[in-house]
């Protein structure tokens, strides 16, 4: 095959919660695609009872973070399929995290949620400071789901590690496509790019700006607040059912 042959693949690297990267990247949808890789699932988790608690931290840090912070990828979908693109998500469900890991590093991350869990409900109960103990609850929730996500880039075996799944997705995607345009989380990226086989030559788009920077600042600053809004009735709820299970007790 020859240079000219070769599949044009575009790594675009975002910031999940950046309307900036979102307008580039329909930008780069526009100019015409034929398979859309999108870091995310492929259909519904079935978690398990003994991951019940797994199911429970994806919850919150769904509806306190993915539904108010991210930005939304309905859009691109749209582009996509507008163009008859093939759509590619780079995992099954969100509890491919979860069952890949290793069983140590799930039970860490058990103890984690349940132990700020627990801790954080009481300290609420016990203390009156209810906004310190929403934020135990977002860190119980959200903690474990890092440990899991950092272990899974870090696994030394292809199979299991996420940077190299998502690489394989990208150039599966490129066997029928002559364009394909891959949005991954800025972390991902150059782990990504090095996977890749050696035949494909991405295109790489950083992020149009880092994640501490004024003008991400400026356009977080009100989802943010919203999450932070959400975060503080879902913990109000929640210490409301103690109290009530307490009573009943």
């Amino acid at each position: 095959m020859t240079e000219s042959d070769q599949p044009q693949v575009v790594l675009k690297g975002e910031i999940h919660t950046s309307e900036s990267d979102l307008a580039e990247e329909r930008e780069l949808l526009v100019e015409g695609v034929d398979a859309l890789v999108l870091e995310g699932e492929r259909e519904d988790a079935d978690y398990g009872l003994l991951r019940s608690w797994y199911a429970t931290a994806m919850s919150i840090v769904g509806l306190v973070l993915f539904d108010t912070l991210y930005t939304d990828h309905r859009v691109l979908v749209d582009l996509a399929e507008a163009q008859d693109a093939e759509l590619v998500a780079t995992r099954e469900s969100d509890a491919e995290l979860v069952e890949n890991a290793n069983p140590v590093v799930e039970v860490v991350a058990a103890v984690l949620f349940y132990g700020i869990f627990v801790s954080s409900v009481f300290y609420g109960l016990f203390t009156g400071n209810t906004l310190g103990g929403a934020f135990l609850l977002l860190g119980a929730a959200l903690l474990p789901v890092l440990v899991l996500r950092r272990h899974s880039m870090n696994r030394t075996t292809d199979k299991l590690n996420r940077d190299q799944i998502i690489a394989d997705k990208v150039a599966e995607a490129t066997e029928e496509a002559d364009r394909v345009v891959a949005v991954v989380g800025g972390d991902h990226l150059d782990s990504v790019a090095e996977r890749l086989p050696d035949e494909i030559n991405p295109e790489k788009r950083t992020p149009a700006y880092g994640i501490y920077s004024w003008e991400h600042a400026k356009e977080v600053a009100t989802p943010a607040f919203t999450a932070v809004s959400v975060l503080f009735v879902l913990y109000l709820v929640i210490l409301e059912l103690f109290r009530w299970m307490l009573l009943l007790a």
